[in-house]
């Protein structure tokens, strides 16, 4: 009965500490959302307000009125392309490193996370004279090539482990039976990779989505992406709090989605990912 009840008191405190963490975090977010359908005159009001007649006027002024669901779209358009051709070039980069033998693959793979150790910025005034001299700036191509350069590193590592927890001996059985290797990894690989492949592509999605260096040195007003339009609210006497929360809103709503619908593959991929040869 000690036992029982030591246990019980422990999940109790696990949970209560979990709570207040899950509160902690999502509070921001709450307080964020809460904001953008205040009023004005609310928004500053000390002591906060906490019950109002929420309004949605910064929604239809900033996405409406002001065109901000331009930027939204843009947003979506190039995360989607760039994150679907990333996928398909790793999972072909990520299975030919999980079958076969070359030499420098262990340079090769360890190169793919040395590339995550070298801050963005370094590649700013690079990227922005090759993209000069190219004259791809202010263009969807030109966002969706750094977008893609940037996502094919981390994909191709975490499909690699994913990979080589798969049996070789599936896709032989399957070559013996007349199907070509590029069968084998689309009727056998991918098939029990599924997990992983999603989780993959859901957190290289949210990666572009969020990302802000980038857009804000290559896009200009035709190819602005939502993350850098936000940063228009901010003025040199005021920042529009409502509006700018209002974006924020819009910004964060997909990464949740798809963080709610898809958790489960998301641990799933990352575990499996960890596996190396």
């Amino acid at each position: 009965m000690k036992n029982k009840t030591k246990t019980k008191i422990q999940r109790s405190i696990s949970h209560i500490f979990l709570t207040v963490v899950l509160i902690f975090f999502l509070f921001p977010i709450f307080w964020m959302f809460m904001t953008s359908i205040k009023q004005p005159q609310d928004t500053f009001a000390i002591p906060p307000v906490w019950f109002f007649k929420p309004t949605w006027d910064n929604y239809t002024t900033t996405f409406i009125e002001q065109g901000y669901y331009k930027y939204l779209i843009t947003s979506f358009e190039v995360t989607i392309i760039a994150v679907f051709i990333a996928t398909c070039v790793s999972i072909l980069a990520a299975y030919a490193t999980s079958r076969f033998q070359f030499k420098g693959k262990s340079q090769m793979l360890l190169s793919l996370l040395v590339f995550y150790t070298i801050p963005g910025i370094a590649y700013a005034i690079p990227l922005y004279m090759i993209y000069g001299n190219l004259k791809i700036q202010d263009t969807p191509l030109g966002l969706i090539i750094i977008f893609t350069a940037l996502t094919i590193p981390f994909s191709t590592w975490v499909l690699h482990g994913y990979f080589v927890s798969i049996p070789r001996d599936l896709e032989d059985c399957a070559m013996v039976d007349g199907c070509s290797r590029l069968g084998a990894l689309v009727r056998i690989v991918l098939p029990l990779s599924a997990p992983g492949v999603a989780a993959t592509t859901i957190l290289t999605f949210i990666s572009t989505w969020n990302n802000f260096l980038y857009p804000a040195i290559l896009a200009g007003s035709k190819t602005k992406t939502l993350t850098v339009a936000m940063s228009a609210f901010i003025h040199d006497l005021k920042i529009e709090w409502g509006q700018a929360s209002a974006v924020a809103c819009a910004v964060i709503v997909p990464v949740l989605i798809l963080i709610l619908v898809a958790q489960r593959y998301i641990i799933i991929g990352l575990v499996a990912g960890a596996v190396k040869e």
